[in-house]
């Protein structure tokens, strides 16, 4: 689970592809980054004569690791009804990815980014925070919305 979330959220800035030997092979401009196993152990290119740029592209690739191992570590500890879901929920929000950032998932909930903050604040909607960037998994997002708690009667 963790290398399919990460190939998800790499392939779009870097090359990745598996190996014959359960890696995922992560590349910039066929320079070899790093790989990672199926576990979250990688290795990263260790060559001295890295340029900066592709020295930052390891970093931001490890930050990505901390992400998904925090999401992956949410998940399997989610209640099985909550892994499972529900149907139409799944197709709801299969167009979006496992982890989703505050604007993303003020989008799906239909209200304004401040009042996401003030649900995430609150405590009504998990998150992860990341140095200054919060993450709302979409595990977390599907706990709040089957949460009745949460669902207020119309008053008439």
């Amino acid at each position: 689970m963790l290398q399919k979330e990460l190939s998800k959220r790499l392939r779009a800035r870097y090359d990745t592809k598996m190996d014959g030997s359960g890696w995922l092979e992560v590349s910039s401009d066929g320079i070899p980054l790093c790989r990672i196993k199926y576990n979250g152990q990688y290795l990263s290119n260790a060559d001295q004569n890295l340029s900066v740029e592709y020295r930052s592209k390891i970093a931001d690739i490890q930050d990505e690791i901390s992400t998904v191992r925090e999401y992956v570590g949410l998940y399997e500890h989610a209640p099985q009804s909550i892994k499972q879901g529900n149907a139409e929920m799944n197709d709801t929000l299969k167009e979006y990815p496992d982890v989703l950032s505050v604007r993303e998932t003020s989008k799906i909930l239909r209200i304004g980014i401040n009042k996401t903050y003030g649900l995430i604040n609150s405590g009504a909607l998990s998150s992860i925070k990341i140095g200054g960037k919060i993450i709302v998994p979409k595990i977390c997002l599907m706990q709040f919305l089957s949460d009745t708690k949460n669902y207020q009667a119309n008053p008439k």
